[in-house]
């Protein structure tokens, strides 16, 4: 029962909005920074996808579970400067969850004969879905109904990123059309509970390249929550990579978690990564941390 009350807390907590995560959690989002910003589509001469699996606070009933699937890459032919990709993913938050895909299109140009610079914008659709029949409370609440809603949705999602083989960086909106989703029609004018906030992240990373065995890759991300009374969060990462082949390092989020990483190339293809995280927040109690399981694969360089 204590920690049914917890979850309920964490559902209501964070302003007035009932869907406080409202967008896919990841530890080892720098695999797959496209699903963070649509403009890596085309930065790479090659296509590649990620399969990304997360299970969050182990030991919580009907605790989150993420899973995505990106593949994304560059325009064959003569225009290389285009890049094109698609993501389809579920994220169930109990009571909420969320079903959708997105396609993105990204062109870039060269600033110099190093740098480059990607424009991109992404659009799909979603299926966002309220059930509070399993929600157990002492007294009828209409920010927290007692029902089964789900609606389709228009999704976008906008970004730019500069970029070189050292360094990139980036900035981008998510949850671009501020869909409203209301769970109980009868309560219109309860603060917060169904809009889907504008997210903005600024992501950026930089390779330290020792010698021809050691890499030392830094990367972060500050995400904002338009109209959250909430701080600003932020990742930063550390990982050391060995001959481009195995790498180690840790994560830490704001407010959040610290997380171990871990991960190997296969015959220059196929990845695998793996991700625990260390829950530091006030629920680190209740949990016996998040794990993520991250796959890709590496398809041949477009000549």
């Amino acid at each position: 029962m204590k920690r049914k009350i917890i979850i309920l807390f964490l559902i209501i907590v964070g302003g007035n909005s009932l869907f406080s995560q409202q967008l896919p959690l990841y530890s080892q989002y720098m695999h797959n920074p496209f699903i963070l910003n649509p403009a890596v589509a085309g930065t790479y001469h090659y296509f590649q996808a990620r399969l990304m699996s997360r299970l969050q606070w182990i030991g919580f009933p009907d605790a989150p579970v993420t899973n995505s699937l990106s593949v994304f890459g560059p325009v064959s032919g003569k225009n290389k400067d285009m890049g094109y990709g698609v993501t389809l993913y579920s994220d169930i938050t109990s009571p909420t969850s969320r079903l959708g895909m997105k396609g993105a299109y990204a062109y870039n140009i060269a600033l110099n004969d190093h740098i480059r610079m990607s424009f991109a914008a992404a659009l799909g659709f979603f299926q966002f879905k309220y059930d509070g029949t399993n929600i157990q409370m002492y007294a009828p609440d209409p920010v927290a109904p007692k029902a089964i809603k789900s609606e389709f949705e228009p999704d976008g999602m906008i970004g730019v990123l500069v970029y070189s083989g050292l360094f990139q960086a980036g900035l981008s909106v998510d949850n671009l059309f501020n869909n409203k989703f209301n769970v109980n029609p009868d309560q219109t004018n309860v603060i917060g509970v169904s809009k889907l906030l504008r997210h903005y992240y600024l992501l950026g990373s930089y390779n330290w390249i020792h010698n021809r065995r050691w890499t030392t890759e830094c990367s972060a991300v500050v995400k904002a929550v338009e109209g959250f009374n909430v701080p600003l969060q932020f990742d930063i990462n550390v990982r050391e990579w060995y001959r481009n082949t195995a790498w180690f390092g840790m994560s830490y989020r704001s407010m959040d978690a610290v997380a171990l990483l871990v991960g190997y190339i296969f015959n220059k293809r196929i990845y695998a990564g793996y991700a625990f995280d260390f829950n530091l927040s006030v629920i680190r109690g209740y949990n016996y941390g998040s794990h993520e399981i991250m796959l890709g694969y590496r398809f041949n360089t477009l000549k």
